[in-house]
């Protein structure tokens, strides 16, 4: 019984503490691709469902690109089911959400983290050869590091319900 509530405890830690919220930063922003922009009076609608979430600032409509693009403000956070949320209540389709966004990359239960030091969010990365570079890197030892990845819906194995990872497509070290 002890073992089980052990167990349930845990689980349930760490789903809070891997759940992916999109954190700021001095560099942090967010792109989403969306379908179904085409005009004004609906990049107004988007962009006070938008507008509506604490963290966001800077925000920009690219109608002609289906795009809205934001920055995070200064020690605020964002889940990405808020941001899809906020897209699908405006009556588009979310696509590709794209952050850029400051951290360390460390190990936690096997798989590769992104942690956020000023929020303390954490962002499961995908394994490929972006994480390898980093990884090998001389300058990736207790370093910051500003990756810029696309946002996905994976499963991953022995994880719970944790549905998103962070494939990077790019990164500085600071």
């Amino acid at each position: 019984m002890m073992k089980k509530n052990f167990l349930t405890l845990v689980s349930i830690i760490f789903t809070l503490v891997i759940f992916i919220r999109l954190a700021s930063g001095e560099t942090g922003k967010v792109q989403v691709k969306l379908d179904g922009l085409v005009c004004t009076f609906c990049a107004y609608n988007l962009e006070k469902k938008l507008k509506r979430i604490e963290a966001v600032e800077d925000l920009k409509i690219l109608v002609n690109a289906g795009l809205a693009e934001f920055k995070i403000k200064e020690g605020k956070s964002i889940d990405v089911d808020e941001i899809k949320k906020a897209v699908k209540d405006s009556g588009f389709t979310p696509r590709d959400i794209v952050v850029t966004i400051k951290g360390r990359i460390e190990e936690a239960d096997g798989q590769m983290t992104l942690r956020v030091d000023n929020v303390s969010d954490i962002f499961i990365l995908k394994d490929n050869k972006m994480l390898k570079d980093i990884i090998t890197s001389e300058k990736a030892q207790d370093k910051i590091v500003t990756v810029t990845g696309l946002v996905q819906e994976e499963r991953i194995k022995g994880h719970g319900i944790h549905p998103y990872v962070l494939e990077i497509k790019d990164f500085k070290f600071e």
